[in-house]
């Protein structure tokens, strides 16, 4: 599919070139330019970098995380521009939303200022006082579009740019940064706006041009370190890297919120819930109405089911933002991560609820509609979300893969139980010898499970890898031969490489039983140690011959205890680890089958 990756390499042009649905308020009155990176000029070199400016104390106080002392320090100053704004910072970042909002608003009254101006409109926005805030954002777009702003008024630049995204119009907002890059290229404040326009934007590649810029000339940037952690997780960065990276955050500002709920997330994932419980209790005592931090928490106490925890929570946050369907979508995030997909849509349609038009709920809600078989709505939903944000790669390629290459090139046919979808030249071939492997494999693990799987049960094979990758994943170069969404599985048909296709089916029919049969809530290592355990006792005998590389790795001492078996997978740093932690996790099943006797497997599910 050479559309997706001339998207995929094109997007910084898309930021530039085309605006995200209809902005909120008029374009502000400039003419497009061209790429960001037409504008952002070369990167001093490391010898060439100049030095960040001298840091005075109340700032450095600041920096370090030490809110309250900074304020005192800032209150015995002069109320100018720039004291007034860090004190509003101090105060937000502690979860004093009201008293920021009072320093900005009393600032105004006495001297007009584009950036506190729009510093109000935002705080106001995080309430979800969107009227309110609408004023004080638009006080930014009128000056910028009556020429009252001075071509060198860096700051105020920024300020239009920000009012512009906080008003739905990227575009607007990258021309008013790129105008602010042409006089001050590597200003703190501009690089840590542009850098979130682009990772808002889908486009961590541009965000990481921001942030080095910033960070060659002050490295240990706590605010810049946590973007970049985000920037690399979005790149696919090792796991340990983006650790590493948020720790060096934390080494210079220990009340880093951002980054602590960013290491919250990343235990969540891995299902490592005291590291994540530990790292939001570290937030919350820094800023206990941190709407982030708390829809965090949430999603963690619905991983655990603690559903009382959990409806203090969504009420706590809906008393500071009574439209923050972001809650809900945060959650939804981690179901997603869970393997739970219906719970997913749910929760993203209880986002919508808040906020309707947000398409990354939208986004959400149509990925998990596709992953169970409701291609429908699923499409209709990726339809809405594109129309309301059209930088999101993911979102576009799966509408141009089923609208370009499945409508046109494949066929979808009932083999029941099984609905089946194969490349049109593919299907006589296919036909014969699929539908039998997988009746073989079902009757077999309905038998040993006692369980029949909900239908609808949809194989998916796909003649180009990178085809299958974006049914799977929104992205080509997925590097894996099949997926089970439960409902859905997707894998690679024997036209896209030298793979064994009964292997794969087999393995991805038993997740199917694994998946159905304990509602989504079994551990990654447990549900692809069965898959190959199930695998490797078919009548066909599908067998991965590692024994040597699981010996030396039992050897190492590096095979965890069984409650941190994920690890294996969560961490592994390159595409020969993953398949070693398939082959460990099969081992593991094998030995538990022995251990406990075969029936121990389905109880372990249930």
């Amino acid at each position: 599919m050479s559309v997706v990756r001339l998207l995929a390499a094109g997007l910084a042009l898309a930021l530039a070139g085309c605006g995200a649905g209809a902005p909120v308020e008029p374009a502000i009155e400039r003419p497009p330019s061209a790429e960001r990176a037409a504008v952002v000029p070369d990167a001093p070199s490391e010898g060439e970098a100049p030095d960040a400016a001298p840091i005075d104390e109340a700032a450095r106080l600041l920096r370090e995380g030490r809110y309250d002392e900074a304020l005192a320090r800032y209150a015995d100053r002069e109320p100018d521009e720039a004291t007034v704004r860090a004190m509003a910072r101090a105060h937000l970042a502690r979860g004093r939303v009201e008293e920021a909002i009072d320093v900005l608003t009393d600032f105004l009254v006495r001297s007009p200022s584009l950036a506190v101006s729009v510093d109000l409109g935002e705080a106001l926005l995080s309430r979800g006082r969107a009227h309110e805030a609408r004023g004080h954002l638009m006080r930014a777009i009128e000056a910028y579009n009556d020429d009252a702003i001075a071509p060198d008024d860096v700051v105020a630049l920024v300020a239009v740019g920000r009012a512009a995204k906080a008003l739905g119009s990227p575009k607007d907002a990258n021309d008013a940064f790129r105008e602010a890059g042409r006089r001050g290229a590597g200003h703190e404040e501009l690089e840590l706006a542009w850098a979130r326009l682009f990772l808002d934007a889908h486009a961590p590649d541009e965000a990481k041009r921001s942030l080095e810029l910033l960070l060659r000339r002050d490295p240990s940037h706590p605010d810049a370190l946590v973007l970049l952690a985000e920037v690399r997780f979005e790149l696919g960065a090792p796991t340990g890297l983006v650790h590493e990276t948020l720790e060096k955050a934390l080494a210079v500002n220990p009340s880093h919120v951002g980054a602590r709920v960013y290491l919250a997330g990343l235990a969540l994932r891995h299902r490592k819930f005291a590291d994540a419980r530990r790292e939001l209790e570290l937030a919350l005592a820094v800023n206990p109405n941190d709407l982030g931090a708390l829809s965090t928490l949430a999603a963690l106490e619905w991983s655990l089911d603690r559903e009382a925890e959990l409806r203090d929570l969504e009420r706590r946050v809906l008393a500071l933002h009574p439209s923050y369907g972001a809650f809900y979508e945060r959650i939804a995030e981690f179901a997603e991560y869970g393997h739970r997909y219906a719970e997913g849509v749910a929760l993203a349609e209880r986002a919508l609820l808040r906020s309707p038009n947000d398409p990354r709920a939208l986004s959400r809600r149509g990925v998990n509609l596709l992953r169970l078989a409701r291609e429908a709505e699923g499409r209709r939903d990726l339809e809405a979300a594109f129309r309301r944000d059209p930088f999101d790669v993911r979102v576009y390629n799966l509408l141009e893969l089923y609208d370009r290459t499945i409508e046109r090139e494949y066929q979808t046919f009932e083999k029941k139980p099984f609905t089946l979808r194969m490349h049109t030249s593919e299907r006589p071939m296919l036909e014969r010898h699929v539908p039998k492997l997988l009746d073989e494999a079902y009757r077999a693990m309905a038998a040993r499970y006692r369980f029949e799987p909900k239908r609808p049960i949809q194989f998916e094979l796909y003649a180009d890898a990178d085809d299958f990758a974006v049914r799977t994943s929104g992205l080509p170069g997925l590097g894996l031969q099949g997926v089970c969404f439960g409902h859905v599985v997707t894998a690679v048909s024997p036209k896209a490489g030298p793979y064994n296709w009964g292997q794969i089916l087999w393995h991805e029919l038993a997740h199917v039983f694994h998946l159905q049969l304990s509602k989504h809530r079994v551990p990654r290592w447990f549900t692809e140690g069965l898959a190959e355990h199930e695998a490797e006792r078919a009548p066909h005998g599908f067998v991965r011959a590692l024994d040597h590389e699981v010996f030396a790795m039992l050897a190492s001492g590096r095979i965890p205890s069984f409650e941190n078996f994920d690890a294996l997978f969560f961490e592994a740093r390159s595409m020969e680890e993953l398949v070693v932690a398939y082959a460990v996790s099969a081992e593991a099943a094998t030995f538990l089958s022995e251990r406990f006797g075969p029936g121990a497997l389905r109880a372990f599910l249930v």
